[in-house]
């Protein structure tokens, strides 16, 4: 599995609407602080603004998610929302997702990380300490609070090489996937799968290829030859 962190964009939403499905009751209940059944994550993750918000992904077994943080941006403090699937926790991905969520949320101009959550959700709270996060509790719930210090320009071109690396790397499992469909609307990637290569069109919205002894193109005008 790979532990790279990469932004989503409205195209995943598909991927996310899976990933919220595979959350039980209860930990739908300590993610969102209120149960949620099939409907209402469907109608959230629908509603994900990505030209406000921003949400990161860590890519699990397949086209999968195996942890998302959905960062929604208020003046210039960022609420962070974690999730990561049951069968890939105790794995440091969800303080990957939000130290990657610090940075992207600093770049983007806000100055402070805020989480929100239930105090007997204990993970949550681990990780936020792990991060140097400052605790508050009250009651039955919780705040956690991070200054947000200016990011590097290389350490942000890294975070974006990252994001890229991710894209090819969901490449290699297009033919089995239907992944065809998510790439109809990326950037036109070239990547090699084994035996042959695969290359996308966005004109046809389907994968083409491979073809034995020719060296596939793909047929975007502004591609090269």
């Amino acid at each position: 599995m790979s532990r790279l962190v990469h932004e989503l964009t409205r195209f995943d939403r598909p991927r996310l609407h899976e990933h919220f499905r595979r959350l039980s009751a209860e930990d739908r209940y300590l993610r969102f602080g209120l149960p949620r059944d099939d409907a209402s994550l469907a109608e959230y993750v629908d509603g994900i603004d990505f030209g406000r918000d921003f949400v990161l992904g860590i890519g699990g077994p397949g086209f999968s998610l195996a942890a998302v943080a959905h960062v929604g941006l208020i003046s210039r403090i960022a609420e962070v929302g974690l999730s990561v699937l049951p069968g890939f926790r105790r794995q440091n991905l969800a303080s990957l997702a939000l130290q990657r969520a610090a940075r992207h949320a600093s770049v983007r101009g806000a100055v402070q990380l805020w989480i929100h959550f239930l105090r007997e959700n204990r993970a949550i709270l681990a990780v936020a300490r792990k991060c140097g996060m400052r605790i508050e509790l009250q009651g039955a719930e919780g705040d956690a609070y991070l200054a947000l210090s200016p990011v590097a320009q290389l350490t942000y071109a890294i975070d974006c090489y990252e994001t890229q690396f991710a894209t090819l790397a969901r490449a290699w499992r297009v033919p089995f996937l239907g992944a065809d469909r998510y790439f109809a609307h990326q950037p036109c990637v070239w990547t090699t799968v084994t035996p042959a290569p695969l290359f996308c069109t966005l004109s046809t919205n389907r994968i083409v290829g491979p073809t034995r002894g020719t060296r596939p193109r793909c047929q975007l005008p502004h591609c090269p030859p």
